[in-house]
């Protein structure tokens, strides 16, 4: 059974997962302990990339279904689908942050990466990047998320620092001429004046 029940899905009703080779592992190793797993992240039909967390259902004493009893009659599969599109929508996220996520010992190429959104601020150049790459908690999705953003001469209000150095600058220099007539100084523009 699958919700929601969406008419882009009916190709996959009846898809045999147990049976294909990229979901088959991590299904067959949540059967043997009894603990949810992850499946590698793969293409979907309708498009976009998801994985999926499994977890098989055991029953209990009096017929009831429990997660996590291994070793009793299995009564089913739980599995969730995540969107990785959906799942790394942050509310109120800044456009300029790159997300990533990748496998955690699969080599340096992410499964998803976020698009980066042009800004009023992409003609500045890059002046560095900033990148940080955390675990995502559990063993069960064995995920590093990686987050980044491309520091541009704009983020650092640069112009409105330049304007006032150079307003401090006039200020001393006008200041030092001044002094500088005052003292008599010989070749001075105010002394000749």
């Amino acid at each position: 059974m699958m919700e929601p029940d969406l008419p882009s899905a009916n190709p996959v009703y009846g898809f045999d997962v147990l049976n294909e080779r990229h979901f088959s592992a991590p299904i067959r190793q949540a059967l043997l302990t009894g603990r949810k797993t992850s499946t590698p992240p793969f293409e979907l039909y309708e498009g976009g990339k998801a994985y999926m967390l499994v977890k098989p259902l055991y029953l209990g004493h009096a017929g009831e279904v429990r997660a996590g009893a291994a070793g009793r009659e299995l009564a089913g599969m739980a599995a969730l689908l995540i969107y990785c599109e959906k799942l790394m929508k942050l509310p109120g996220s800044d456009p300029d942050f790159y997300l990533k996520l990748r496998q955690n010992h699969a080599g340096r190429q992410p499964f998803y990466a976020s698009h980066h959104h042009a800004s009023h601020a992409d003609w500045w150049p890059v002046l560095f990047r900033l990148e940080m790459e955390l675990p995502v908690g559990g063993e069960a999705q064995p995920f590093l998320l990686g987050v980044a953003k491309e520091v541009r001469t704009a983020d650092l209000h640069i112009l409105s620092l330049l304007l006032v150095n150079i307003a401090i600058l006039v200020l001393f220099v006008s200041a030092l001429v001044e002094l500088l007539a005052a003292a008599g100084v010989e070749g001075c523009p105010a002394a000749s004046g």
